[in-house]
């Protein structure tokens, strides 16, 4: 993710974790692979997006006084999953490279960049499994197969929310979409968390964190979208119309109103575009949505009240409250 504007200070330790982090997957990695990583715009772990996930992991076990070779192996696990997951999000939406409408090779372009993504994410996820159990914790074992499982689930909960004989309300598929991205969030807080030594309810905690973060991350990256579409490349094409203040329209004025903006939104025009968002400001959904997003921030703060007041517990807590305000001021600006 990109972090907000006003982020909290990181931590001095971040930055060297992160290089091992990064030269640990590069070596986990056989080099013929690396220029595709590299020309699909995912680094490793990523030179313009901030690894929110292993530094989430980082964060938790330092909490409880860990640090040093385990961190880093299971950071760079999680920073795996969290690629391979990018990669196989785009499958489908990938456009054939630009030529002449008779022109083959352009198919062929999106078929080539389609097997790459799944080759690369496909190996991603399987180093990641390997490193987990070379890990050998076999809590963090189970809890990662279970994450990867419910994970998958989501996904295709996600795909299925196009039926209109499920007859699915707004606020299910915001749970789908919210759900996806929170499940590697809270994952990535309950393993730092099981590197130390602590009780049930505290890694509870973390993992509640984790969820309401991916809630409050979910909307902020929709309001993005908003405010700079050329800049939302987190949240892909085919999830744009469960944005959140779509969602709040769907809520306040029916689904017939959705299915209206949804057309709009795929039209190709900037002009379509600009009307829809012009809609969004006048009703007032996409302050509805910003509240909504600090309310979820606010929340997952309190969450971690009864930790320990330790510089990570309470720098958890200010990087949530931080988006949760960076929300608001994106939809007033």
């Amino acid at each position: 993710m990109r972090l907000p504007p006003n982020a909290p200070a990181m931590p001095s330790w971040l930055g060297q974790d992160l290089e091992a982090i990064r030269r640990l997957m590069q070596s986990e990695l056989p080099a013929p692979l690396h220029p595709f990583m590299q020309g699909l715009g995912y680094d490793l772990p990523g030179r313009h997006d901030f690894p929110l996930r292993p530094f989430l992991l980082l964060s938790a076990a330092r909490h409880y006084g860990r640090s040093g070779d385990r961190p880093i192996r299971l950071g760079a696990a999680v920073q795996m999953i969290h690629v391979a997951s990018l990669l196989h999000d785009r499958l489908g939406q990938t456009p054939p490279a630009p030529g002449p409408a008779d022109d083959p090779n352009g198919a062929a372009a999106g078929h080539r960049r389609e097997s790459t993504d799944i080759l690369l994410g496909d190996y991603l996820f399987a180093k990641a499994s390997q490193v987990v159990v070379r890990d050998g914790d076999e809590c963090i074992i189970r809890d990662m197969i279970r994450t990867s499982a419910e994970s998958a689930e989501a996904k295709a909960r996600i795909v299925g929310l196009d039926e209109p004989a499920l007859g699915l309300g707004p606020r299910h598929c915001f749970e789908a979409c919210a759900e996806k991205l929170s499940l590697l969030l809270s994952l990535s807080l309950r393993t730092g968390a099981l590197l130390g030594e602590t009780v049930p309810e505290e890694v509870r905690a973390l993992s509640e964190y984790g969820r309401l973060l991916g809630r409050t991350l979910r909307i902020f990256d929709d309001l993005r979208f908003w405010k700079q579409p050329e800049e939302a490349d987190s949240c892909p094409a085919a999830e744009r119309a469960l944005a959140h203040p779509l969602i709040v329209l769907w809520e306040e004025e029916g689904r017939e109103a959705w299915e209206g903006a949804r057309r709009e939104l795929s039209r190709p025009e900037r002009t379509a575009f600009e009307s829809l968002r012009e809609r969004l400001l006048r009703g007032g959904w996409l302050e509805a949505s910003a509240r909504e997003a600090g309310r979820e921030a606010a929340s997952a703060a309190e969450r971690l009240a009864d930790l320990a007041p330790t510089p990570e517990r309470n720098l958890l807590q200010e990087l949530a409250r931080r988006i949760g305000e960076s929300a608001v001021w994106r939809c007033l600006e």
